[in-house]
């Protein structure tokens, strides 16, 4: 599989957390030289489920600034300027907000609603000052009534728990929710951190949204790559001729990925473009 593609690649598709950053939320030398050598010839594409304005300063370290990106894992594509090439925003925002509303108060949760421009929440806790420091967000707007904001084109929701054990039980009760009010086919939930629960549509997805950039840039999947340590990034393996995942991942994704690359500590996204360029 890398013999024959090597030398083909027209785009690479690169997760931020876990893969490109390190675990202090750098970028190494290593992975700044790799991408500054290959950029002008090869469309690098950063995937996140961070919102846009986190992407855009991180592609601006990186002189990368006139590639479009994937922000909330999918439910958005911008450009250059800023304009939306594919969106997925949440279906029903008012029924959504109204059928987690009550765990929401039961367990003191957080909660952080995204726009393509701004996010909202529902309290200034120390949870999200890690979040707006963690992602270099501008201060976000609070928000006493989830009414007042129904109209919102949203992309994404983040529950934030205040203990680790809590969220997986947590993600069930919601799920079982959406279940019992018709919203399962529209509405995907997952758990992206030990305390983080995020809420996008069903079709906002690293994968189909990497397959719009690749229609718009008509480039074959037979020259792409994507690089990512979750399962999130999974979605992009269809999609693409070479799905690389990192020593950091899951045990059980690894063994799904065409081949491992170092840890995202170890310059991995580095070692990975070197094998196929």
């Amino acid at each position: 599989m890398i013999k024959k593609i090597k030398n083909k690649i027209k785009l690479i598709a690169i997760d931020l957390d876990g893969t490109l950053l390190r675990s202090d939320n750098s970028i190494s030398s290593k992975n700044k030289k790799i991408l500054n050598i290959i950029k002008e010839n090869i469309l690098v594409i950063l995937t996140s489920a961070r919102p846009p304005w986190s992407i855009a300063k991180i592609q601006k370290v990186l002189k990368m600034e006139h590639y479009p990106f994937i922000a909330y894992n999918g439910a958005l594509v911008v450009d250059i300027n800023n304009n939306i090439l594919y969106d997925r925003k949440i279906q029903d925002l008012a029924k959504v907000l109204g059928a987690i509303s009550p765990i929401i108060t039961k367990y003191n949760l957080d909660i952080a609603i995204y726009t393509k421009d701004e996010w909202y929440v529902n309290k200034l806790s120390d949870n999200i000052f890690s979040e707006k420091k963690l992602t270099e967000s501008p201060s976000p707007k609070y928000i006493k009534n989830f009414d007042k904001i129904y109209n919102l084109k949203a992309y994404k929701i983040l529950l934030i728990t205040n203990e680790e054990s809590l969220t997986e039980r947590l993600k069930n009760k919601i799920e079982k929710v959406f279940q019992e009010i018709g919203l399962t086919n529209s509405i995907k939930i997952y758990q992206s951190k030990s305390k983080y629960i995020e809420i996008t549509d069903f079709l906002a997805t690293k994968g189909i949204a990497l397959r719009h950039i690749m229609n718009k840039f008509r480039i074959d999947r037979n020259n792409t790559m994507a690089i990512g340590d979750s399962y999130v990034d999974l979605t992009m393996k269809n999609y693409v001729g070479i799905f690389v995942t990192l020593n950091n991942a899951p045990e059980d994704l690894k063994k799904m990925a065409d081949f491992v690359t170092k840890s995202n500590d170890e310059d991995g996204v580095y070692y990975a473009i070197k094998s196929v360029i």
